[in-house]
C-alpha cells in the first residue's frame, strides 16, 4: 500500500530517494483537506487570480482546468491547482455563506440536514433542560411561526383527569394558568401564591356555555355618552332580531328644585334595542330597564327606576317608575303607564282587566264569590238585563268591606278635592305598623290565581305607581315585596314581555337552591338562563363580549385598574384578549384557528 486509507497521503518508502518530495506532496494534503475552510463552493470555474492556499469546492459543469472535478476540493498551491477527492464525513467550512457542510459521498450538504437530532432526549436553548423541563429556552421572546398557511401550537394529555395548560409564572411560582385542568372542560384560574389558586372562568366541554366563578369587573370612566359594557348582538343569518344591550352613563344637569338645581345623573340601562333611553335600531321597538342615580350640589341624593321602550315610530313609553326623593326632600312614588293592565288565569281566561282610555275602567270577568259567615249584603242593585238584583258591598262582622261578584266602578275623574284627578282614592285614618292599606287574600285553588288584573288601551301608556312620601327618614323605602310561603312552593318571580319579540323573567328559582335568576322565558325560571347568582358565585349562562379596541384605542391599564379585559383588534399577531394588570395590558390568549 503506497497511501494512508482515509485520506490516501503517500507512504515514503523504504531505499526510496528524494523522501522530501513524498513528504511535502502528504504536508501539501493535510494543509489543503484539514481543518478545510473553502471560499466558495458555487463556482463551476477557477478563478482568475487565486491567492496560495486558497481552497474550493468545485461546482456542477465544471470548465477549464476544473473539468471532471464536481464535488472536489481544489486547492491553489505552489502556483498550480490540486485537487482532493473527499471521502464520506469529511467536514467543510463555507465562508461566504457561514456554514458547514459534509460530504455524504454522494454530495455536500449542510450539516443540519445530514446529523438528525430527531428524536433527542434535552433540548436547552441559552439555559439548561432537564427531565422535566426537556425543552427549555430563554430569550426575550419566542416566536412559532407558520410554514406558508397556519400554525396550531399543541398541548396533549393522556386522560381527561390530567392537565393540558399553560402556566404564567412570577419567579417561578404559578400566578395564572389556563387550559383543561382536571377535566375536559376550559378553565381559567389565578393564583396569589402559587399554591391556592381560585376558577375565574370556565367553558363548559359540551355546550360551550362560559362560567364566571367571580366578580365580572369592568372599568373605566363614565361618560356622557353611554358606555355599552356587554351586548348580545344576533348571528349575520339573523339580521334583523333585535340587540341585548347593557350599559351606563352620566349626565349633569341643572334643572334640579330650588337650591340644588345642579346635580349628577348616573344611569345604568338594559333592554332589547334599548340602551340611553333610545333605540339602537330605529325601524323596531325598543323595550328596556333605567336605573337612576342622582347626586345634588347639596350633597344629597336620590333614585329612580324606570321600565320604559319607544314603538318602532318613535313613540315613547314609560310604563313602570319609581322615585325616591332626594335626602332632604319629602315623598316617593311609583307610577304605572299602560294603555290596560289584565290578569289571566291558568286557563288565559281574562279575570281582571283595567283599561286607562276612555277614562280608566276596571274590569271583573267570571264569577266571584266571598264567604262572610253568613253574613247578608245590605245592599242590592237591579241587573242591566233587569232580572235579578247584584250584591253591593258591605261591612260584614268583622268590619271588612265586602265586594259583591261582579262589582264595576264606574265614574269619570275627581277634578278637586284630597285627590284631584284621581278616580278611587283608598286612605286609612290610623294604622300601626305592620299594618296594611290593601290586604287581598284568596281561596284556595288549584293552579293560578289572580289577585290584580290590569289592561289598557294600545294607544295609552299604562304605570304602576308605588310611592313613599316620608322623606325625613332613612328608613321610608319604597319596596315591592314577593314572596312565597316556603322551600317546597314555586318561584317568585316577575316576568317581562314584547309581544312577539321575546320574553324575560327575573326571580328566584326556588327548584335551583334559590339562585337568583335572569331567564329567557316567559314565566319560568331555569330555562334559557341567561345568569344565575347564588351567595357564592355570578354566572353567564351566554357567551360574554368584552369591549373591542385598537391598540391605539386601548384605555390607560392603570386607569382601568387590574382584572379589566378588552378584545384587541389589531394586536401583533393578530386580534387578541387582553387582560389589565393594572400597569399594562397583557395577552391573555393569542386567537387561534377558527373553531369548527
Amino acid at each position: 500500500m503506497d497511501t494512508t486509507p482515509n485520506l490516501a497521503l503517500p507512504y515514503i518508502l523504504a531505499a526510496q530517494a528524494q523522501k522530501h518530495v513524498t513528504h511535502n506532496e502528504a504536508i501539501r494534503a493535510l494543509d489543503a483537506i484539514v481543518q478545510a475552510g473553502v471560499l466558495d463552493r458555487d463556482l463551476p470555474a477557477p478563478p482568475a487570480s487565486p491567492a496560495e492556499g486558497d481552497r474550493y469546492i468545485v461546482a456542477g459543469g465544471a470548465s477549464g482546468v476544473w473539468t471532471g472535478r464536481a464535488g472536489q476540493i481544489a486547492a491553489w498551491q505552489d502556483g498550480a491547482w490540486m485537487f482532493y477527492e473527499p471521502r464520506p464525513g469529511w467536514l467543510a467550512w463555507v465562508i461566504d455563506e457561514d456554514l458547514l457542510i459534509v460530504w455524504s459521498g454522494a454530495a455536500w450538504q449542510p450539516v443540519e440536514t445530514a446529523a438528525s437530532v430527531n428524536p433527542t432526549p434535552l433540548v436547552g436553548v441559552n439555559t439548561t433542560a432537564d427531565t422535566t423541563n426537556r425543552l427549555a429556552v430563554s430569550s426575550p421572546n419566542t416566536l412559532l411561526t407558520h410554514e406558508g398557511s397556519g400554525h396550531q401550537l399543541k398541548v396533549n394529555k393522556a386522560t381527561a383527569a390530567n392537565t393540558a395548560s399553560l402556566l404564567f409564572q412570577t419567579g417561578y411560582s404559578g400566578r395564572a394558568e389556563m387550559g383543561t385542568t382536571g377535566d375536559d372542560d376550559f378553565h381559567v384560574k389565578v393564583s396569589s401564591d402559587g399554591s391556592t389558586w381560585n376558577d375565574a372562568l370556565s367553558v363548559d366541554r359540551s355546550s360551550g356555555n362560559t362560567a364566571v366563578h367571580r366578580i365580572l369587573r369592568w372599568a373605566g370612566d363614565l361618560m356622557s355618552s353611554i358606555n355599552r359594557l356587554w351586548r348580545f348582538e344576533p348571528l349575520a343569518a339573523d339580521t334583523g332580531d333585535p340587540k341585548f344591550t347593557f350599559g351606563i352613563q352620566r349626565g349633569t344637569w341643572t334643572n334640579g328644585p330650588p337650591g340644588e338645581t345642579n346635580y349628577r345623573d348616573y344611569v345604568a340601562h338594559m333592554g332589547w334595542n334599548w340602551v340611553g333611553g333610545t333605540r339602537e335600531d330605529t325601524s323596531q321597538a325598543g323595550f328596556g330597564l333605567s336605573f337612576e342615580h342622582k347626586y345634588y350640589q347639596g350633597g344629597m341624593f336620590g333614585g329612580e327606576f324606570h321600565l320604559q321602550g319607544e314603538t318602532s315610530s318613535g313613540t315613547q313609553r314609560r310604563w313602570i317608575g319609581t322615585f325616591l326623593p332626594r335626602d332632604s326632600a319629602t315623598g316617593s312614588n311609583m307610577s304605572f303607564s299602560f294603555d290596560n293592565i289584565s290578569f289571566y288565569d291558568e286557563s288565559n281566561n281574562q279575570r281582571f282587566k283595567f283599561t286607562m282610555s276612555g277614562g280608566g275602567k276596571l274590569e271583573l270577568f267570571g264569577a266571584a264569590i266571598w264567604q262572610t259567615q253568613n253574613n247578608v249584603a245590605p245592599f242590592r242593585q237591579l241587573n242591566a238585563a233587569g232580572t235579578s238584583y247584584l250584591n253591593l258591598g258591605f261591612y260584614n262582622d268583622k268590619d271588612d268591606y265586602v265586594l259583591p261578584g261582579g262589582t264595576w266602578i264606574v265614574g269619570g275623574r275627581n277634578a278637586s278635592g284630597t285627590y284631584p284627578g284621581t278616580a278611587l282614592a283608598v286612605q286609612a285614618t290610623s294604622a300601626n305598623s305592620g299594618d296594611s292599606l290593601l290586604n287581598m287574600t284568596g281561596p284556595t285553588v288549584t293552579g293560578e290565581y289572580f289577585a290584580i288584573q290590569m289592561a289598557a288601551a294600545s294607544s295609552e301608556r299604562f304605570v304602576l305607581a308605588h310611592y313613599n312620601n316620608n322623606g325625613s327618614s332613612s328608613t321610608a323605602h319604597a319596596e315591592i315585596h314577593i314572596r312565597v310561603l316556603s322551600a317546597s312552593s314555586g318561584d317568585p318571580r316577575v316576568s317581562f314581555d314584547v309581544n312577539g319579540a321575546g320574553a324575560f323573567t327575573l326571580g328566584i328559582d326556588n327548584s335551583d337552591s334559590d339562585k337568583f335568576k335572569l331567564s329567557r322565558a316567559w314565566r319560568a325560571l331555569g330555562s334559557n338562563d341567561v345568569f344565575s347568582a347564588d351567595s357564592n358565585k355570578f354566572e353567564f349562562h351566554l357567551p360574554v363580549k368584552v369591549p373591542s379596541y385598537t391598540v391605539a384605542g386601548l384605555p390607560s391599564a392603570s386607569t382601568v385598574g387590574a382584572g379589566a379585559l378588552a378584545y384587541v383588534t389589531n394586536a401583533s399577531g393578530g386580534p387578541t384578549l387582553a387582560c389589565s394588570n393594572g400597569t399594562d395590558w397583557k395577552v391573555v390568549a393569542a386567537l387561534g384557528a377558527t373553531v369548527t
